[in-house]
């Protein structure tokens, strides 16, 4: 899984941006496969 596998490469002291990029591509990655079944 990425999301475990980013937790134990990231710090855990990691600064907030960390935690706004990994939010932004988690929807990003969410919101792709909807669009793929819209254009089909």
């Amino acid at each position: 899984m990425s999301d475990t596998t980013a937790a134990v490469a990231t710090p855990r002291a990691d600064p907030p941006i960390v935690h706004v990029l990994m939010g932004f591509i988690c929807v990003w990655h969410r919101r792709e496969p909807e669009q793929a079944r819209d254009e089909a």
